[in-house]
């Protein structure tokens, strides 16, 4: 859902970002990746969480977002950036 300038962001909505590996003729691999649990309490600081799955694993997006939103809600996994929405965005992979 994109807002608009005028428009507030609820602080609880949690976004989801799914990043995946490769394969070695550069195909999209079903093993492994990362899921990023995300919010925007105010303008100017995320805060996120990041779940792994091994890359023995097969990928689920279901239980990427299940476990990266159970870390987003607990304070010893969260992490709290000040930045922009876009500049978290633009950054997320240099993040993780």
């Amino acid at each position: 859902m994109e807002t608009k300038r005028n428009e507030k962001v609820d602080p609880t909505e949690v976004k989801y970002r799914h990043i995946r590996n490769y394969d070695f003729n550069g195909d999209i691999s079903n093993r492994g990746g990362i899921t990023i649990a995300y919010r925007e309490p105010n303008s100017n600081t995320i805060e996120f969480a990041v779940a792994r799955c091994n890359p023995s694993d097969n990928f689920s997006r279901k239980m990427g977002r299940i476990i990266a939103t159970g870390r987003l809600n607990s304070v010893n996994w969260r992490e709290t950036l000040n930045m922009s929405f876009g500049e978290f965005h633009a950054n997320i992979q240099n993040l993780v």
